[in-house]
């Protein structure tokens, strides 16, 4: 494991010397990987397969090749400028939320009809959530901030947040 390779925690803030597509400079503001990397060995029993993986190395040709990999990265998150949804309400009540931006497993649809439905006060299987539909409204810039990160907390920076102000304008309109 190459934990040389690793920012330590007492040399934050870290200026990676770039900018983003935003022209905003990368700074890491916080971390400590070394920590989160013991974790995670910690979790996924790592001592256990090294030992499994040097019992199959020495029975030799009869053994198994046993191969363990890790990797780490850091990504940019809550950039924008801003992300784009649409909220629409029909007669009938029913409401649905578009959004520019795919999710990618991490439970989007659940958590922004939660936020919506919290803003209209309306439970949240009562909301549609469209995904990936950036041409139906003017904004067109989730495919844009979501090309770029492909995390969950992306949803709380950006997409929640959109998708609340959708909701109160809507809640005000109706008021």
């Amino acid at each position: 494991m190459r934990r040389k390779n690793f920012i330590r925690a007492d040399e934050f803030p870290w200026d990676v010397g770039t900018q983003s597509a935003q022209d905003v400079p990368v700074v890491y503001d916080s971390g400590d990987y070394l920590a989160g990397l013991d974790r995670a060995l910690e979790l996924s029993n790592y001592s256990t397969w090294r030992k499994a993986q040097a019992a199959e190395r020495a029975r030799g040709d009869s053994g198994r090749w046993l191969g363990i990999g890790l990797g780490a990265y850091t990504m940019l998150t809550g950039l924008g400028p801003h992300e784009s949804t649409l909220l629409r309400v029909d007669p009938s009540g029913k409401v649905a939320l578009v959004t520019g931006s795919s999710p990618h497993g991490q439970g989007t649809a659940t958590a922004l009809a939660q936020i919506v439905g919290d803003v209209l006060g309306i439970a949240p299987d009562r909301i549609s959530v469209a995904h990936g539909r950036y041409r139906h409204h003017s904004l067109r810039s989730g495919h844009l901030c979501q090309s770029q990160r492909r995390d969950g907390w992306q949803l709380g920076v950006r997409r929640g947040p959109a998708g609340a102000r959708q909701s109160d304008g809507a809640r005000s309109a109706q008021a």
